[in-house]
């Protein structure tokens, strides 16, 4: 891996640092789904979506620029002329690739960058290889010097699936873009990590831990993951693996379980997944050492209107989904984690420190000093503690309100956080020693707590 910066925005990444860089802090990748954005949308309802998103904290928004072919916005302007790859439509105002200059230029006035999916997954089994090769070279040219743009390639597809492909993909955009930061978005219950270990080009890894529970590791539908090892809604075992390798580069979780869609993708009568289930997702794959967290919303991500058939049984109108609760949770965790990142390059810079040296050094998970009954066991499933240290800040989330006892090694304070709404409460000094902390009671409506423990 190389290291590549960003001129205008600084969003970079360093050898052997586990997350994002802008300038001397850490980038905080809080992500939203957005697949069809430049498909389904106007102009005025773009402006619309990137600006909820703005205002509640999102910093990174994931759309394809090709979803499926033949390909046409909402205004009817067709992505290629006559079908062809090699000829992009770029005339008119509202043609194709005006309109998505306009959105990713509008993103970059809100400080939105676009993770943008040249095309998706599953159209690499369709596009010849020199129509890949002049479309990669179009959009780099295009979008190249954009300094809000990064490059996530695939979207919902296996790597070693036309691996060619992929790998030539990957080293136009380096040659073409050699700032630009680029990933690759894999297939469900998979990480970058099984396909692209060591490529030249990848800068950061991603996974999609998917929809699907625990016991759903075969469904006998299109989406079964023929793989070594099944997580389930353990999403922190993927960045567990990415921490594993050496060096150190960011991970993320891609495609957690979005809000309001049905446990398991196929079936209307299950379950759909909770704002509380979410915000799971969130806080056991950053305490984990995710880099950020993308988050996503079952009828956002298609931009469903209401009206007509949806995909996965979406329900309700996306404008209606813009005030979903699960996102302001998670948007929560990312302004809270970002202001702990924040004092750590502080310190490191008051300690003459290099900053990404720093962080590596004192932040990361730190199971070991969980003791007693919510010390780590393969069984726990939801009633897993996940805990985390940055600096002299000790985390621990509990999902299901089991108690924490941890062993310090210093005096301090504790507090907790609701993650539902981001409130930091004071709960009183600590001591040196073992100490067992009881999330509160009362009329709450949910059982996850965040501890915290400041010691001196």
């Amino acid at each position: 891996m190389e290291e590549h910066t960003k001129s205008a925005m600084h969003l970079s990444v360093k050898q052997g640092s586990s997350y994002f860089w802008n300038g001397e802090k850490v980038f905080f990748w809080m992500g939203d789904t957005a697949w069809l954005l430049f498909h389904n949308l106007t102009r005025e309802e773009i402006d619309l979506y990137l600006r909820n998103r703005a205002e509640k904290g999102i910093n990174v928004i994931q759309a394809v620029a090709v979803h499926h072919l033949p390909a046409k916005n909402v205004y009817g302007s067709p992505a290629f002329q006559d079908g062809d790859m090699k000829k992009p439509a770029e005339d008119g105002e509202n043609s194709y690739w005006t309109v998505i200059d306009w959105a990713v230029e509008r993103a970059r006035e809100l400080g939105l960058y676009i993770a943008m999916v040249p095309h998706w997954g599953e159209l690499s089994k369709k596009i010849a290889m020199e129509d890949m090769e002049a479309y990669v070279r179009f959009l780099s040219e295009r979008y190249g010097k954009k300094e809000n743009i990064l490059w996530m390639m695939g979207g919902d597809v296996r790597g070693d699936e036309s691996e060619e492909y992929w790998q030539t993909m990957g080293k136009i955009f380096r040659e073409m873009c050699p700032e630009k930061l680029i990933t690759f978005h894999p297939f469900g219950r998979t990480s970058s990590l099984d396909f692209f270990k060591g490529a030249s080009w990848m800068d950061f890894h991603t996974f999609q831990s998917g929809h699907r529970r625990y016991d759903q590791q075969s469904l006998y539908s299109w989406d079964d993951t023929v793989t070594e090892r099944y997580y389930g809604e353990d999403n922190w075992r993927y960045v567990q693996d990415g921490r594993e390798q050496a060096p150190h580069m960011p991970i993320l979780d891609a495609e957690p379980s979005y809000e309001h869609i049905p446990q398991g993708l196929h079936l209307e009568h299950e379950p759909y997944w909770t704002p509380e289930q979410v915000r799971r997702y969130g806080w056991w794959s950053v305490l984990a050492g995710a880099a950020g967290f993308t988050y996503g919303h079952n009828s956002i991500m298609q931009f469903y209107t209401g009206e007509g058939p949806s995909s996965f049984f979406a329900k309700y109108p996306w404008k209606d989904s813009l005030h979903a609760p699960a996102l302001g949770a998670v948007t929560h965790m990312a302004h809270f984690m970002q202001g702990v990142f924040d004092e750590v390059t502080d310190e490191a810079v008051r300690l003459g420190e290099d900053p990404a040296q720093y962080v590596e050094k004192v932040c990361k998970p730190c199971e070991d000093i969980l003791e007693g009954d919510c010390a780590w066991n393969e069984a726990q499933k939801e009633d897993r503690i996940l805990a985390f240290a940055a600096g002299n800040t000790i985390l621990c989330y509990t999902y299901t309100g089991r108690p924490v006892t941890v062993k310090l090694e210093k005096d301090g304070e504790a507090w907790w956080l609701d993650p539902e709404n981001g409130v930091k409460s004071y709960l009183g000094k600590t001591v040196k020693g073992t100490g067992t902390f009881t999330p509160p009671v009362g009329d709450f409506q949910h059982s996850d707590w965040l501890l915290i423990v400041k010691v001196s």
